[in-house]
């Protein structure tokens, strides 16, 4: 079973999929980190990410290596904002995390490259960090919309949920889903 994982910016997608990987022992890959991982010490996050727009060789080869990990893998956890859209020949299940923007930053805030911006600062990057996207796999892959629900099999808002909750709203749906666990 492939699992996708989606969602708004700090929504708990991370932290849901370390809990998906502890419940059911599959292999995990986060695209998200592969990007943080190559930031250069010192630069922001968000400078770093609105630099991928010049360099679609570089995301279109992350794209194609996930690709090649849900073909691979029988069992797999993957979190990506354009991952759902990746092998669309492979059955996979694709949830999406959606949280409030007020909620999302303040979440945000707790990580290393947010500390000590205010809330105001961080919903204000994370809303361009979003045209940003948009704008990069509208032009790579024509996809209008990375953060339309629709295209989810499972929506979960998060906003008012703890992490164990969202992990088992999550888990809930996910024992009685079509894909045997």
């Amino acid at each position: 079973m492939i699992i996708v994982i989606s969602g708004d910016p700090g929504s708990g997608k991370s932290t849901l999929r370390e809990k998906l990987k502890q419940t059911t022992g599959f292999p995990d890959f986060y695209a998200g980190g592969f990007w943080r991982s190559r930031i250069p010490k010192g630069e922001d996050i968000d400078i770093f990410y609105k630099k991928l727009a010049s360099n679609p060789h570089a995301e279109r080869e992350l794209d194609a290596y996930q690709a090649e990990i849900m073909r691979k893998e029988k069992n797999l956890i993957i979190e990506g904002r354009v991952t759902p859209f990746l092998a669309p020949e492979i059955p996979k299940i694709k949830i999406f995390l959606r949280v409030s923007p007020e909620e999302g930053a303040k979440r945000l805030s707790n990580r290393k490259e947010y500390n000590g911006l205010p809330l105001e600062e961080i919903q204000k990057r994370t809303a361009e960090r979003i045209d940003t996207e948009r704008a990069r796999y509208e032009k790579l892959y024509g996809i209008s919309d990375h953060l339309n629900t629709a295209w989810f099999d499972i929506v979960i808002n998060t906003t008012s949920k703890n992490q164990n909750e969202v992990f088992e709203s999550t888990w809930l749906v996910l024992e009685h889903y079509p894909y045997q666990i």
